[in-house]
């Protein structure tokens, strides 16, 4: 579990660095999304939810590091394909996500462990709500960037929740050793 949630970490905030045409990553999605992968394959067979997520972190950990090259050097130049690049990714990510918390879900029935699952849910709701209508109201700069600031702050809360959950699977895995 500590490794999905660093994963987590790398993939639900973005820190880069721009010089130039060159965009570096400093917490690239991909190092997040491999981090998932080992994470996930210890939580893998106790829900097939969680094994699909599994697979799913493969995926989407050679996406982001394509990706990841193609801003690193500056491949594209068409603000369109950027724009189809970003979009692309942020439905992986939040569809990731869902996946992500309903395979929780079960593992929160399962081992009957506080996992803040509903919590997680709601906060996924609204973090894909307001991402949704920053790509939206691309054109308007001020709403788009109030509904990141938005997005961010219920990705923070996310985080949190999910720290939460770890460290009650942690205590409540010392239950069944």
């Amino acid at each position: 579990m500590d490794q999905l949630f660093i994963g987590m970490l790398f993939i639900l905030f973005d820190f880069n660095l721009s010089l130039g045409g060159f965009t570096i990553g400093l917490l690239p999605d991909f190092v997040g999304y491999l981090l998932a992968l080992a994470g996930l394959g210890k939580l893998a067979q106790e829900s097939p939810i969680l094994s699909k997520c599994r697979t799913l972190a493969g995926v989407f950990a050679v996406y982001s590091l394509l990706s990841y090259g193609v801003n690193l050097f500056g491949l594209t130049a068409n603000v369109f394909i950027i724009y189809i690049i970003s979009l692309v990714e942020v439905i992986l990510r939040l569809y990731f996500i869902y996946q992500l918390v309903q395979g929780l879900k079960q593992l929160e029935i399962g081992r009957q462990i506080e996992l803040y699952t509903e919590k997680l849910h709601k906060y996924w709701a609204l973090m894909t709500a307001f991402q949704v209508f920053s790509l939206l109201l691309i054109m308007s700069l001020l709403l788009s960037a109030v509904c990141t600031v938005v997005s961010f702050v219920f990705s923070i809360l996310f985080i949190l929740k999910l720290n939460m959950g770890r460290i009650n699977w942690k205590n409540g895995m010392a239950l069944y050793h």
